[in-house]
């Protein structure tokens, strides 16, 4: 399909090489993409729950397709929702949505890309440009984007077209604009609301895939609108490579687990104290022997006699005031 009308992905991977050269932008260019952000979120929140325009069209390959006319300037644009199941986890999806490799499997038009700035922890600067039939021009993308995790257990990840100076357009690219876009994964099953355990690593998710974009230039709005009606197939493409590419779900999940151990960072002093009280309170009752044995030992008329204290394999607080240090 045509380029502008085929771009499926809005934002790159965050695991993309920042751009060497990739300058830091002004505290009020921040705080404007903060703003874009904040309006894209609200519109894509909007789309998820179906108001202000959206509606049911058809069901195509498992994909629940949903389309919203909005006129835009002297055009009227389709934009899309696809909504489907997959059969990986929330964080595992957005694994794979966010995976440079996997985008290109699922993702023909995708040509090139890179990360441009992360400016905030989730929040970053995408660029990415798209394949398109000869005689139609290429079309790429700057963005910024934000990931959310929510408590319970659902995870959004939300784009918006916004300037960076580290990528200029450039002829004979045409640069698209993205209105609003969202990935969407929610857990199937109740989650627990506490923190890591919110986000588990196996189960399945309902995946909504949304797209408010116009590809600029001087195509035909009918024949944007046409093609438009593909945009959300790619939530097909993605269950086919997960069925058919095992080796890359686990790849994935094990990524969702390091990704897990960086937004929940365990306090290495609490992990410490928890391994100290612990192995004191073992000694302890290796002193003082357990209740079998000291039943034992009064039904067979003997005295009881704790074992003898273990060689220390630790400090403990008790004999550290006679060690040197």
């Amino acid at each position: 399909g045509l380029v502008a009308l085929v771009v499926r992905l809005f934002y790159l991977t965050s695991r993309v090489a920042p751009h060497a050269t990739t300058p830091a932008l002004s505290k009020m260019d921040l705080n404007r993409a903060e703003e874009d952000l904040k309006t894209a979120e609200k519109d894509a929140e909007d789309a998820l729950n179906g108001l202000n325009g959206w509606a049911y069209s058809s069901t195509n390959r498992d994909v629940e397709l949903h389309f919203n006319m909005v006129k835009t300037g002297n055009i009227t644009l389709k934009y899309t929702k696809g909504v489907t199941t997959l059969p990986v986890a929330p964080i595992v999806a957005a694994e794979i949505v966010q995976c440079f490799d996997t985008m290109k499997m699922w993702d023909k038009q995708f040509d090139e890309g890179r990360k441009l700035q992360e400016f905030e922890d989730g929040k970053f600067f995408t660029y990415g440009k798209y394949k398109a039939p000869w005689p139609v021009s290429q079309r790429d993308f700057v963005n910024v984007v934000k990931t959310v995790y929510d408590d319970n257990g659902r995870i959004r990840i939300i784009a918006t077209s916004h300037p960076h100076k580290d990528a200029p357009e450039k002829y004979p690219c045409i640069r698209a604009t993205l209105m609003y876009g969202a990935w969407v994964f929610e857990p199937t099953e109740d989650a627990v609301n506490d923190g890591e355990d919110s986000f588990p690593i196996e189960g399945k998710c309902k995946a909504t895939y949304i797209t408010a974009m116009n590809p600029m230039g001087t195509l035909p709005t009918w024949l944007v609108n046409q093609v438009a009606n593909d945009t959300p197939m790619c939530l097909a493409a993605i269950a086919d490579m997960i069925q058919k590419h095992p080796n890359i779900v686990k790849d994935m999940e094990g990524r969702a687990r390091a990704r897990l151990a960086r937004i929940y960072p365990k306090k290495a002093g609490d992990v410490a104290d928890k391994d100290e009280k612990r192995t004191e309170e073992d000694e302890k009752k290796l002193l003082e022997g357990s209740t079998e044995e000291k039943e034992d030992a009064k039904q067979a008329g003997e005295a009881y006699l704790p074992p003898p204290r273990p060689t220390p394999t630790r400090v403990t607080k008790e004999m550290r005031g006679g060690v040197k240090r």
